[in-house]
């Protein structure tokens, strides 16, 4: 079991001070239970470590590694660019889309880039090859380091996507069917006049995966995934959106990722629920050589920090992870702090399974 640590800040001190606590208890109730999860999952915005051009800060992230290690977890990585991007690199000349995103804190802006442009693509380059320099100069922290998620291609978080509603700046009502359709199709047409193509897309994960094998070739390689056919703009051949029709990048993205890298590609689908079956692709990945992992939906499984955690919901969640072939699964706060002794022993299982 792998803890998502929030996106939105790091908080070494509570990890600390209150979330290994939970996971790592030694009373009665965590009995037999030594190790409550495995590895931490650290969702680093590009901006945050690279606020200008030749300039790193990795020292939190340094910190935050060596927390993990003395811990005794393991730690995987997503760097996130989209609206995490520093400014300096579309200062530089990097492309981007006119809709404006939201923006939350001094490590996003309003400007998303082209994912396909080369300026886009070299910076991110230069930013993996600049921390895994750094985190060699300690070899704990660097071997501590399993697996690295590409966040190159993304909007808001480590899922690999370009038509989510949510981080945009507009007046549409994305609580409305309709609304939420309209704004899809205009995120469609801008990516549209961008210039975008699958093939571009493409391109660019291959790109950004491979600068990710290459500076951590002990790790393994990774994305993470929302299931569903629209999560890309569909444009066709003559360069025009053509939403809503369905389109097939994110099955070629995994399927190109799986066939590169074999058995060191790990496919993470974000919604695990007690219910939802597995989507078709991760039975491939697995029947191709690759590996699978889950992230658990915190609200549909019942666990979030306002409300008390549904062990029956929590457990037969986890269980649906189990039967997908899942070598991982990452939890969130609540289903850390909500369910401290359901975690460990789900830990454990999948541990022996390995």
């Amino acid at each position: 079991v792998h803890y998502a640590v929030e996106r939105s800040a790091l908080h070494p001190d509570r990890w600390r001070t209150e979330l290994l606590p939970a996971i790592d208890c030694t009373g009665p109730a965590c009995e037999g239970s030594v190790d409550g999860v495995s590895a931490l999952h650290l969702r680093y915005k590009w901006a945050q470590l690279n606020p200008a051009k030749g300039v790193y800060q990795f020292e939190d992230i340094g910190g935050m590694i060596d927390a993990a290690v003395a811990s005794n977890k393991r730690v995987t990585l997503s760097l996130m660019g989209g609206k995490y991007t520093p400014y300096w690199v579309l200062a530089a000349g990097a492309g981007h889309i006119s809709t404006a995103a939201r923006t939350g804190d001094h490590y996003s802006q309003p400007d998303v880039p082209l994912p396909w442009d080369d300026v886009y693509l070299l910076a991110y380059q230069d930013l993996v090859q600049a921390l895994s320099a750094y985190l060699r100069q300690t070899p704990s922290r660097y071997d501590a380091v399993k697996l690295v998620k590409s966040g190159a291609v993304v909007i808001h978080s480590g899922e690999t996507r370009l038509l989510p509603l949510k981080p945009f700046d507009t007046e549409f009502d994305t609580s409305n069917e309709r609304e939420s359709e309209a704004l899809r199709a205009t995120l469609c047409r801008d990516w549209a006049a961008a210039g975008y193509t699958e093939e571009r897309i493409l391109g660019a994960m291959r790109q950004s995966t491979a600068a990710i094998a290459a500076a951590f070739p002990h790790a393994a390689v990774g994305l993470s995934y929302v299931n569903g056919s629209n999560r890309f703009p569909t444009v066709n051949r003559a360069g025009n959106c053509v939403y809503p029709k369905k389109n097939s990048t994110m099955t070629r993205i995994i399927k190109d990722m799986v066939h590169v890298y074999g058995s060191r590609a790990i496919i993470t689908n974000t919604f695990l629920t007690p219910t939802l079956g597995n989507p078709p692709i991760m039975e491939w990945v697995r029947d191709h050589g690759g590996h699978v992992a889950f992230q658990i939906a915190r609200q549909i499984a019942g666990c979030s920090r306002k409300e008390s955690c549904n062990k029956e919901k929590i457990r037969d969640t986890f269980e649906n992870g189990f039967d997908g072939g899942a070598l991982f699964i990452e939890v969130h706060d609540g289903n850390v702090l909500l369910s401290p002794t359901i975690i460990p022993s789900e830990n454990d299982r999948l541990r022996n399974r390995q």
